[in-house]
């Protein structure tokens, strides 16, 4: 039962990391393709997206260690 749970959960982590490696691609590319002014307001939106996306992985650790405790 909790097998499938707990291959989308190393899944999900994956996706996690892939997307850290992407966005450290987009942060420099960034820097050399656009202006300061341009860069800055692209990074307060990448700023946004990541506090979304931090709040989300909050929740799915609340969500595992719950999972744990019921079992």
């Amino acid at each position: 039962m909790m097998r499938p749970y707990n291959e989308k959960l190393r899944d999900y982590h994956a996706k996690f990391r892939s997307l850290s490696t992407i966005y450290n691609q987009i942060v420099k590319e960034m820097h050399v393709n656009f202006s300061e002014r341009k860069t800055m307001a692209l990074m307060q939106k990448l700023e946004k997206a990541t506090q979304e996306m931090s709040a989300l992985a909050k929740d799915v650790i609340t969500l595992a260690l719950t999972s744990q405790q019921a079992e």
